[in-house]
């Protein structure tokens, strides 16, 4: 049990992580299928009518596909119907007011025809290669975790790149300053390492940071109150490993001005 001044965040935000949702759209011309997942699950979504979801009733007039990737009349159905599948799965999701990330999986040239008809914002840049229905066990979910794990992690990727160069009168890795700028609003993004903790006192009317090695009565985790303070102003809290940060220090922050 943790006893603050502040609410105590810091275990949410890995937790919330874990809980990021993802959508796998299983490529065939015989099955399609959406799934919904998250770090530690996978359900199949029951797809509307308006989703064609083989071949047969995905308005291609009626077209008998030849199973050779290279055949022009094949290529041409396969994008017809694949267009109708990305824009059947885009209204459906937008109509749920959903757009989490998606991972394609098929065998390579199925995948490289829906990505060019495809009109899903926030397709995935990697997929999973291979015929999804051969992907037993779970390993379709762990091979598109690992695809989409890249995406999840762009705006932490972005925010590292932003600290590196916006030079020091943007950002900081001292705790204290960091508090401040966190209470003023001014943190765009903070990144803390994890399990690591910073025991002081903020007073907020003369704004005096105080640390302590040894925490003494009164003192509360101030990478803590940072990060409260920074969520409260709309900015970016991340939780990596301590290897990640640099300098290791145990936090970096990225001012607004």
């Amino acid at each position: 049990m943790t006893v603050a001044n502040h609410f105590y965040v810091k275990p949410l935000i890995p937790a919330l992580q874990a809980e990021r949702r993802f959508y796998v759209l299983a490529l065939s011309l015989k099955h399609i299928r959406l799934l919904r997942c998250t770090e530690d699950s996978s359900e199949e979504v029951e797809l509307p009518t308006s989703v064609p979801t083989n071949a047969g009733n995905g308005g291609v007039n009626g077209a008998v596909f030849s199973t050779t990737p290279d055949d022009e009349n094949h290529l041409e159905h396969l994008a017809h119907f694949y267009k109708q599948v990305s824009e059947g799965v885009t209204a459906f999701l937008r109509e749920r007011a959903d757009d989490s990330p998606m991972v394609i999986a098929g065998v390579d040239y199925e995948i490289a025809c829906f990505r060019r008809v495809n009109v899903y914002p926030k397709l995935v840049q990697e997929g999973v290669h291979g015929a999804p229905d051969s992907l037993k066990g779970g390993e379709l979910h762990k091979r598109a975790l690992e695809a989409v794990r890249a995406f999840f992690e762009t705006p932490f990727r972005t925010a590292l790149a932003r600290y590196e160069a916006v030079g020091e009168q943007r950002s900081s890795s001292t705790v204290k300053d960091i508090v401040k700028a966190a209470f003023d609003g001014r943190v765009l993004d903070l990144v803390l390492a994890a399990g690591t903790h910073y025991m002081g006192v903020f007073d907020d009317q003369t704004r005096n940071v105080k640390g302590h090695k040894q925490p003494v009565q009164g003192d509360e985790d101030l990478l803590n109150v940072a990060a409260l303070q920074t969520l409260l102003h709309a900015g970016q809290v991340f939780i990596v490993p301590a290897s990640q940060i640099p300098h290791g220090a145990p936090a970096i922050a990225i001012y607004r001005y």
